[in-house]
């Protein structure tokens, strides 16, 4: 069942969803994304009919159900606190829906339900306080889809879970959406869970719709400054004056220059670039270097240096008479089995080719 959300706008208090507008094909997963008050829930809460909006539409499988109440449409919500029955068993948890609406179910669709949760050995526990966290989000989700829905919303629904466990989870959901094609909503303020669970993105940031996209598309072209923070970017710049030159833009970002790839002659000049840590090199000390135009080689000085998992972390400063710049470099511990030391002065290229044009809003 296709969700279409269209020029969605709320206004509570001092906060506004300002015409937020997306698609979720038929059996897929969206995720909508953002930092706390982004307008996450409050989106979602629109479209499981929980609140109404000021303006905009939502649309289930083609029809609009902005008007319709909550148990019309046809939509399973699965909160954080997974919200079980303490005083039903694990089994009967799980059928409650189907029985309150007096719903046939079906037992060879609910049996390979269990199969994959994993759960047919808790079914009969008469007490839901004694599931572990994990168990009580499998349960919670077995309950959610014993009824396939026509739209699931996830919120925050594994965040609580440690990693390892939330990739077992995650797993366990896309074995559930190929058996079921279920259209499926995920909000979440953390990216890796968004990439594990959902095939698209909406970043959602202050009440606005920033930029929609694959996690991969989102990583390669990211659109503003606050989808390039919450991608993980660190070393974003201010533009003080640019201009064109040749295939690049040359960004005066205070005091020195960067060289950002230019996609295409229509785009305004940017308000900010940016690179990721991971899109820096090490460049050797030697007389054959890269064009400076379209590698943007540096001379930094190492600040600092740790180990983050499988990698180097260096933050390090780029200096001239004017300004002190600060630039955090990734490397990976594979490709560099000694890092630079702190006062070490390195050599870094990044390409234009991997220096973003960002907007500020």
């Amino acid at each position: 069942m296709t969700l279409r959300v269209e020029s969605l706008s709320v206004r509570q208090g001092s906060f506004r969803l300002q015409s937020v507008s997306f698609d979720c094909v038929a059996g897929s997963a969206l995720a909508l994304v953002g930092a706390s008050g982004a307008g996450k829930t409050t989106c979602m809460e629109v479209i499981a009919g929980l609140r109404r909006a000021d303006a905009g539409r939502v649309w289930i499988d083609g029809q609009d159900v902005t008007d319709w109440a909550p148990e019309r449409r046809g939509v399973a919500y699965l909160p954080q606190d997974v919200a079980l029955f303490p005083h039903l068993s694990v089994r009967r948890n799980i059928e409650f829906p189907a029985r309150i609406r007096r719903i046939p179910l079906d037992r060879q669709h609910l049996d390979k339900v269990y199969e994959i949760l994993n759960i047919s050995a808790l079914l009969d526990r008469a007490n839901v306080s004694s599931l572990s966290g994990g168990e009580a989000q499998r349960v919670a989700l077995a309950r959610a889809l014993a009824v396939p829905p026509k739209v699931l919303l996830l919120d925050e629904c594994f965040g609580s879970l440690d990693t390892p466990l939330r990739r077992r989870l995650a797993n366990q959901f896309h074995q559930l959406q190929e058996l079921t094609a279920t259209t499926t909503l995920v909000v979440t303020h953390d990216l890796h869970e968004a990439c594990l669970l959902a095939e698209r993105l909406v970043i959602l940031q202050g009440g606005g719709l920033h930029q929609i996209g694959t996690p991969d598309e989102l990583y390669r072209r990211p659109a503003t400054v606050a989808v390039a923070e919450l991608l993980g970017m660190r070393n974003i710049y201010d533009v003080r004056s640019c201009s064109p030159q040749g295939t690049e833009w040359k960004c005066d970002v205070g005091g020195w220059t960067l060289y950002a790839a230019r996609l295409a002659d229509s785009h305004p000049p940017p308000q900010s670039v940016g690179f990721f840590s991971w899109d820096a090199t090490l460049y050797p000390d030697e007389p054959h270097r890269p064009n400076q135009l379209q590698s943007n080689l540096m001379r930094l000085r190492v600040v600092e240096c740790r180990q983050v998992g499988a990698d180097w972390q260096l933050h390090c400063a780029w200096l001239s008479d004017r300004t002190s710049v600060a630039i955090e470099i990734c490397l990976p511990k594979s490709l560099v089995s000694t890092p630079p030391g702190r006062g070490d002065h390195v050599s870094v290229c990044v390409p234009a080719a991997r220096v973003h044009t960002l907007t500020r809003n």
